[in-house]
């Protein structure tokens, strides 16, 4: 019946790349729009026209298809900026990916290097540093709620200046705390230490 999804058996009789994303290409079976996979995929998996289409191997690119889509949006991800492992796995449970797909892609994300916590840590401990000054203290919670080890977390810290960091954080924020009380008060609450605030400030 017209309108229905392709059932197997059947056979791949057109594979098409898609005008929009011409990395990903659309297969069709037995004339019917079925499922769209990226290209690597088409030659990884020896697909071909007229390739008979059994129950076992139409599972299987059913799953590759949802893989590739899911891989996909994951290099967007971090594209835009870098991750930490728990993120992309926190997105995946929003999106209610199958676990499978998302072991998959995590696991294939760490073999291409795009996803290291270490690396990752060190990075967003850097950001910090030049934009948005942190404590150690607060800098080492951001951490652990995006799910970076201890070991991870540890090495970033190390190199992080926090001297630096509170030195350019009086300078952001001394415009609106006038009072060296008030300011001290604040920079108190952003984790830094009372003596180190208090002789960077020159208080008594």
């Amino acid at each position: 019946m017209a309108g229905l999804s392709p059932k197997p058996p059947g056979i791949l009789t057109d594979i098409k790349a898609q005008a929009r994303n011409p990395q990903r290409v659309n297969l069709y079976l037995d004339n019917q729009f079925w499922l769209s996979l990226d290209i690597f995929q088409v030659t990884q998996l020896g697909l071909r026209l007229g390739l008979p289409i059994g129950p076992e191997l139409f599972d299987k690119l059913r799953q590759e298809s949802l893989f590739g889509k899911a891989y996909a949006r994951a290099l967007d991800l971090l594209a835009r900026r870098p991750r930490s492992e728990r993120e992309i796995i926190d997105y995946a449970f929003r999106k209610k990916w199958p676990q499978a797909i998302t072991e998959r892609v995590v696991k294939r994300l760490g073999q291409k290097g795009y996803l290291d916590d270490r690396r990752f840590a060190a990075q967003w401990a850097r950001s910090r540093q030049a934009g948005r000054p942190r404590s150690r203290r607060l800098l080492a919670a951001e951490l652990r709620q995006k799910g970076v080890s201890a070991d991870a977390a540890a090495a970033a810290l190390d190199e992080y200046d926090e001297q630096a960091a509170l030195q350019k954080l009086i300078r952001q924020k001394s415009a609106r705390y006038s009072d060296p009380r008030k300011l001290a008060a604040y920079l108190a609450r952003q984790g830094f230490d009372w003596d180190d605030i208090k002789q960077a400030l020159s208080l008594s």
